[in-house]
Parts: C-alpha cells; sequence; structure tokens
C-alpha cells in the first residue's frame, strides 16, 4: 500500500514537470499587457497618504486629508475652487519631497499674483498652457509611465474649456469643446485609464468644472443635463466630488461688525461645500469653512478663525458683552505651556554671545540687519531654531473685542498648533 501511495506522488510529480504555474502565467502576461506598469509598480507606489485641504473642518469631514485618485471641484466663478486646488498643491509638495505640480492653465484665469499668494512651491509647480484632451491626458499618462518615484499632483482648470480634435482638424468644425456639448466618448476612455494609475500610483488629479445645473445624487429625479462640464464619466471615476456654491452678502466676514457701516469693510468670507461624492459616507453634508481676502504666503484659509469658532462653539473662551475670556482650565494650560517653552529657551541660550539679540527678536521686532544676523544663527542651530519656532506668549485673562482675540491668534502660529492638539486631545478634532 505504501509503494502505491509512492508511485502515484511521482506520477503525479512527473506530469507536472515543466509546466508553468499560474504564477509565471500571470507575470508573464502582465509584462506583455499592463502597459502602465500598474502591477508592477503598485506595491512600491507612495499612494497611503492625506493631504490637508488647508480647513480643520474640511479636513474633520473627508477624513483627515485627501488621498490619491481623482478630485473634483464644482462651482461658480470665485467661489474658492482655484484657491482650494493651490492649497492643496502646497501642501502636497510639503508632504512629498520628490513631488511635481502640472498645472493645465485650460482657461487664462490663474496670475502670478494668484500663485505668490498662495505659498506654492513655484520650483516644483508646473504651468502647462493647452486645452486639447489629447495633450492634458497624454503628458499626464506619460509623466506618470516614465517617471517613476515621483508623486504627481495634477490639476486641470477647467474641463469647461477641454475640447478634442475632429477629423484631424481638417473640417470646419475642428474643435468641439468638451464642456458645451456632446461629450463624449474619449472622456469615457480616458478617464477611467487615469483614474487606475493616479489612484493606484499614488498621483493626485484635481479638475475644476463651472457650475451649470445642479448635480444629481442619489436615487433622484432623472435630469437632462449633469451639473458641470466633464459628463457622466467624470462623475462616475471621481473619488470626491465637491461643489462650491455662490457666496451671498450673508457670507461675508466684516472688519468691525456691529459698528458704524461706512467703517466696516469685507476681510474675507465663509465658503460653503456639499460634499456630492465621497470616500467616507459623508456624501450630502456641508462643509463651511472661512477665507481671508488679500492673503499672503498660502494663508488664505483663515486657520486662525476655524480655531476662533472652535473654542467658542466649545466654551474654551466664554463671551460677555464685548469682553472675552478664555476658560480658567485652558487658561491655565497655556500659560503654563508657555512659561516651559519660555524656560527651555533661556536653558538653551544661557551660554550664547548672542543671547540679548536672541531674546530681543522673539520679543520685538528687529531691525533689518540685526534679522539677518539672527537668522544666520538660527540657521546654525537647528534646535534653538524650533524651539524659537514653537515659543507663543502667555494669553491675557481678559480680552476686549472679537478683533483683540483674532489677533492675538493671527500673530501666534505655535499657539494655533498648541490649540490644535489640545482639540485633537479632547476628541473635538480627530
Amino acid at each position: 500500500m505504501d509503494s502505491l501511495k509512492k508511485n502515484m506522488k511521482k506520477s503525479k510529480k512527473s506530469k507536472n514537470d515543466g509546466q508553468l504555474t499560474p504564477e509565471d502565467i500571470i507575470k508573464s502576461y502582465l509584462d506583455k499587457n499592463d502597459e502602465e506598469g500598474i502591477n508592477e509598480f503598485e506595491k512600491s507606489a507612495n499612494n497611503n497618504y492625506l493631504v490637508s485641504t488647508g480647513s480643520l473642518k474640511f479636513d474633520q469631514k473627508v477624513g483627515g486629508g485627501l488621498g490619491p485618485g481623482i478630485i473634483r471641484f464644482v462651482g461658480p466663478t470665485e467661489s474658492g475652487k482655484t484657491s482650494e486646488a493651490l492649497e492643496i498643491a502646497k501642501n502636497f509638495l510639503n508632504l512629498h519631497k520628490n513631488s511635481k505640480v502640472i498645472y493645465f492653465k485650460c482657461e487664462g484665469r490663474l496670475s502670478q499674483k494668484i500663485l505668490d499668494r498662495s505659498g506654492v512651491d513655484q520650483e516644483r509647480f508646473e504651468v502647462i498652457k493647452g486645452r486639447e484632451c489629447s495633450l492634458v491626458f497624454g503628458l499626464m499618462k506619460s509623466l506618470i509611465r516614465d517617471t517613476r518615484g515621483i508623486n504627481y499632483c495634477f490639476i486641470v482648470d477647467s474641463t469647461d474649456a477641454l475640447t478634442i480634435k475632429a477629423n484631424n482638424g481638417k473640417d470646419d468644425e475642428s474643435e468641439k469643446r468638451v464642456g458645451g456639448g456632446s461629450i463624449p466618448a474619449i472622456m469615457a476612455q480616458l478617464l477611467p485609464q487615469i483614474s487606475d494609475i493616479t489612484h493606484e500610483l499614488g498621483h493626485m488629479c484635481i479638475m475644476l468644472s463651472q457650475h451649470r445645473d445642479e448635480i444629481v445624487i442619489g436615487y433622484q429625479k432623472k435630469t437632462k443635463n449633469v451639473g458641470a462640464s466633464g459628463g457622466n464619466a467624470l462623475l462616475h471615476y471621481a473619488d470626491w466630488t465637491f461643489e462650491y456654491e455662490l457666496v451671498r452678502n450673508m457670507d461675508l466676514i466684516m472688519e468691525n461688525e456691529g459698528k458704524d457701516k461706512e467703517k466696516m469693510r469685507v476681510i474675507g468670507h465663509t465658503s460653503r461645500v456639499v460634499i456630492k461624492k465621497s470616500m467616507n459616507e459623508t456624501t450630502h453634508e456641508v462643509v463651511h469653512y472661512p477665507i481671508r481676502r488679500k492673503s499672503e504666503n498660502g494663508k488664505s484659509i483663515w486657520l486662525e478663525r476655524e480655531v476662533y469658532d472652535l473654542l467658542l462653539m466649545y466654551d474654551l473662551v466664554k463671551k460677555k458683552g464685548g469682553w472675552f475670556n478664555f476658560d480658567e482650565e485652558i487658561f491655565n494650560t497655556i500659560n503654563e505651556e508657555s512659561q516651559n517653552r519660555s524656560k527651555a529657551i533661556d536653558e538653551a541660550i544661557k551660554d550664547n554671545k548672542n543671547k540679548e539679540l536672541i531674546l530681543k527678536g522673539i520679543n520685538d521686532d528687529l531691525e533689518e540687519e540685526d534679522q539677518m544676523k539672527l537668522t544666520k544663527i538660527l540657521a546654525e542651530d537647528e534646535n534653538l531654531s524650533k524651539l524659537i519656532n514653537d515659543y507663543f506668549p502667555q494669553v491675557p485673562d481678559k480680552m476686549h473685542g472679537e478683533d483683540k482675540v483674532l489677533d492675538i491668534l493671527d500673530s501666534n502660529p505655535a499657539l494655533i498648533n498648541f490649540l490644535i492638539d489640545i482639540f485633537k486631545k479632547h476628541g473635538i478634532l480627530n
């Protein structure tokens, strides 16, 4: 009996000798047919990340940030789509050292002034002018296929201006606008390919569209038109779709609100965004976040005002008449931490020959020559530079007027970061 079993095993082994395994067949087939290299490079791709939207409230809604794939912003002119796209681009570059933003300027609205204000690293920001589909999508695919190891953030501004060539440009209607009429089959063919290679290989593709009719979501009455250019293919293949609503008078943020109207001026507005498609079951939900006007260095999203709103919402700052004061517990926590950070700096510079200059630089504005000297000192001492950047002064027990509270928050980024940590510790933010 034992000898029979041995013979059966031997026979079975000899029968499979020289036969390809399923793994061999899969590898051989993909080597010949996987033109995009998704299966080959997916394991090594940097595709497990989240990029901040720049807004605490927005990040909270989307689960901490946005990952690779197709992201769609829809809305009327000046509703905040381009600003948000540039904010994500800035944070994308900050997150990935080996990365690049490719901005397809299909319309002529991106100015150098807007770019300067965005705070984006312009050394890694490439503007490509053109609106023909084969140029836009062809270049995306070529860059991803031929330059492995680089994370790309593509921005298409906007899909309304995209065109497709017909009959090689020989007839009178050599270009057809993708946004204006029959979309086409070309979008249905290209978007699945872009969706696969961006999501699997760790790239982002942000597509901006003008608002047309309401975007229908869920099981609702069928409408003739979609909400924006891009067709059903873009509706389907986008991982996230955000619809920006028109800014109304009630959304404006005024300086000296409640005082003489002649002295009031608009200093910002609240953006209202409806999540039309999501990856975390937040579809239909609305995000409100503040935008600061005439901002510089990538500060258009008013993070400090978001912190201010959360402080009021959770009674961490209390208002009585025109006076504001911190809750006693958080007041003590802030000022104790301020003292600890101040002591750490004192300890670090106790034997430093430039001690006086360093202390003056922390508490006062320096003349240009002294500021340059201090900058050089900090560049040579990474630990001291971090201690100073993390320092914030103590807060007063009472503050008169909303403007005073916002001034304290606006002028102390380290305090903002500390308060955000407190929000996370207490479960206010994830």
